[in-house]
C-alpha cells in the first residue's frame, strides 16, 4: 500500500486520498503538480505562438499602369508550365515575388510541384530573367533555368 504524509498534521494516509482521515485538510496537486500544470501551459502557450499571429500581408500595388513585379511573376510561371510533362498538375507556392532589376527586368526565383512522365510528384527549382515588354498583353521575354 501506497502512502504519504498529510500536508498539515503529518499523519500517513493513502496516496490517493483527497482528504486526510486525521485532520480532514484537502490534499490538492501540490507544488510540483502545480508547477507541473504551468510548465504544461507555457509550453502550449510556446507551441501555438501565443495567440498573436504575424502573417504578413503582401499586397501588390500597380500605380498608374506601372509594373510591379507580379506581371514578370505570371509570365515565369507560364514559361515554366510550357517545360512541364504535365502543366495541368503545376503547383507553385504562394507569395512568388519578382526581385527588380531595373528597366522592366526581374529575377523569378522559386520552385514548381508537377507530376512527371511517370505520374510521381516531382518538385523542380527554378530562376527565370524575365523583361516585361506590355503589362496589359502580358508580353513578356523570359528566359529560365532549372
Amino acid at each position: 500500500m501506497d502512502t504519504k504524509k498529510c500536508k498539515k498534521c503529518a499523519e500517513e494516509i493513502k496516496k490517493e486520498a483527497k482528504q486526510c482521515k486525521h485532520c480532514g485538510t484537502k490534499q490538492g496537486i501540490g507544488p510540483c503538480g502545480v508547477c507541473g500544470i504551468i510548465f504544461g501551459l507555457f509550453i502550449l502557450f510556446v507551441i501555438t505562438g501565443g495567440g498573436n499571429s504575424t502573417q504578413k500581408n503582401i499586397t501588390t500595388k500597380v500605380d498608374n499602369g506601372k509594373n510591379d513585379g507580379s506581371y514578370a511573376v505570371v509570365c515565369a510561371q507560364n514559361e515554366v508550365e510550357k517545360s512541364l510533362k504535365s502543366p495541368s498538375t503545376a503547383d507553385f507556392p504562394w507569395g512568388i515575388q519578382g526581385t527588380p532589376l531595373g528597366n522592366d527586368k526581374y529575377l523569378v526565383s522559386s520552385y514548381v510541384d508537377a507530376e512527371n512522365s511517370f505520374g510521381a510528384e516531382i518538385r523542380t527549382y527554378f530562376v527565370c530573367n524575365v523583361t516585361v515588354i506590355d503589362t496589359k498583353s502580358f508580353k513578356c521575354q523570359t528566359e529560365c533555368a532549372f
